[in-house]
């Protein structure tokens, strides 16, 4: 067995495999292998030469605690059925890491199928979403007309969704900074599946909104909504509004903290009428602690010191102690050989700490850290709960 990145001559192999274990569905099977799939972003498994396992490493700036990290997003992690328990999984996640640091990618994100599959690896959950079920009549309360809708059919409308979507986006974390060509990427995957895309100016022209939906079986599927304003929010539940006499539900995902339940009509007998759930959405992992550390800009009052052990069993590299001086928001790292240390977690835990999908205070009370009483004013400064939204798919 050996394990190493693809090549050309490996592309046709891995798209059996995708193929299998995903969708097939014409044009995107076709699309994603043609645009998207780059082989020196796989790592394959390899027995007799054969390919019998790969995952791709699709490379990405996370916006995070207002720093950009670049950052590699683990899709495609499939094996063909004949090699599956074989234990070929733990060895190319392993090489994957390796990889990733390699990249100088701090971080990496992940969509897991299970939640629980990728923790042994330190994946673990930092991305929720809410899903919006509702009948079209509940949004008439929310709706709003105005403004001036059209069809996003070319790249001149890229740079507004972009404006929007960073508006959008102000009071989130964790959420990835779209270059133009991953815009184009977004559009051409949503038209592949038979979607629709449309643009919301206001009174002025400017770009206050867009909306990217599927139709299909009386229901409107919301993948991805923005808005820059109240107003634009209520004028695109409008437009999903006027679909009533097409659809019987209407359904969007929205970031968590989102208010729009509050006042949604509802019934409550002889059934709730809406259907709102939280949905596990992304995984989240620290690849290089020392690296994510010192590339962030933590708030310029932050000055102190802290010392840190980690326990990372699929990366070595992080698998020590630390000892981390923060002078006005900037962090230095290196290697500490004292006994004891002020904080000593799981690479999960401290992934999530890192994502702020968790605080100190939350990992204090769930027992997922150690901390010394005297520092935890400190880490409670650096380690801050954040809002994270993310709605990339691959």
């Amino acid at each position: 067995m050996h394990i190493k990145l693809l090549d050309k001559k490996h592309i046709p192999a891995a798209k059996v495999l995708w193929g299998y274990a995903f969708e097939k569905n014409e044009p995107f099977y076709s699309w994603y292998f043609d645009t998207i799939f780059q082989p020196e972003n796989a790592l394959g498994v390899f027995l007799e030469d054969h390919l019998v396992s790969c995952l791709q490493l699709n490379p990405y700036d996370v916006v995070l605690k207002n720093n950009r990290f670049p950052c590699s997003y683990v899709v495609g992690v499939i094996t063909a059925p004949e090699f599956r328990n074989r234990g070929l999984m733990k060895p190319l996640l392993e090489e994957a890491l390796r990889e990733i640091q390699r990249r100088n990618h701090g971080l990496s994100i992940l969509m897991p199928f299970d939640t629980g599959y990728y923790q042994p690896y330190g994946w673990e959950l930092c991305y929720t979403q809410l899903r919006y079920e509702v009948p079209a009549e509940s949004l008439k309360r929310l709706s709003k007309s105005g403004g001036f809708f059209s069809k996003i059919s070319s790249a001149s409308d890229l740079p507004s969704m972009d404006a929007v979507y960073r508006k959008f986006l102000t009071q989130y974390q964790g959420y990835i900074s779209r270059t133009h060509r991953d815009w184009q990427n977004l559009l051409e995957d949503l038209y592949c599946d038979g979607g629709y895309a449309v643009l919301l100016k206001d009174s002025q022209s400017q770009p206050a909104g867009y909306i990217l939906y599927y139709l299909k079986d009386q229901r409107i599927f919301a993948k991805e909504m923005a808005y820059t304003t109240a107003w634009a929010q209520k004028a695109i539940f409008d437009f999903l509004y006027r679909h009533k006499a097409q659809v019987d539900q209407i359904s969007w995902t929205a970031p968590m903290g989102d208010n729009t339940c509050l006042y949604l009509r509802d019934t409550l007998t002889p059934k709730a009428a809406n259907t709102i759930k939280i949905l596990p959405f992304m995984a989240g992992r620290v690849v290089d602690v020392k690296l994510a550390l010192e590339n962030s800009r933590f708030d310029g009052a932050v000055t102190g010191e802290f010392s840190m052990e980690i326990e990372d069993l699929s990366a070595p590299w992080n698998h020590r102690k630390f000892i981390i001086c923060i002078d006005k928001g900037v962090a230095q790292v290196s290697s500490y050989s004292g006994n004891e240390t002020d904080l000593r977690c799981t690479i999960n835990t401290f992934s999530q700490l890192f994502w702020g999908a968790v605080d100190i205070q939350q990992a204090i009370s769930l027992d997922l850290v150690q901390i010394k009483q005297e520092k935890q004013s400190l880490l409670s400064q650096i380690f801050l709960k954040q809002n994270n939204f993310i709605n990339e798919f691959f």
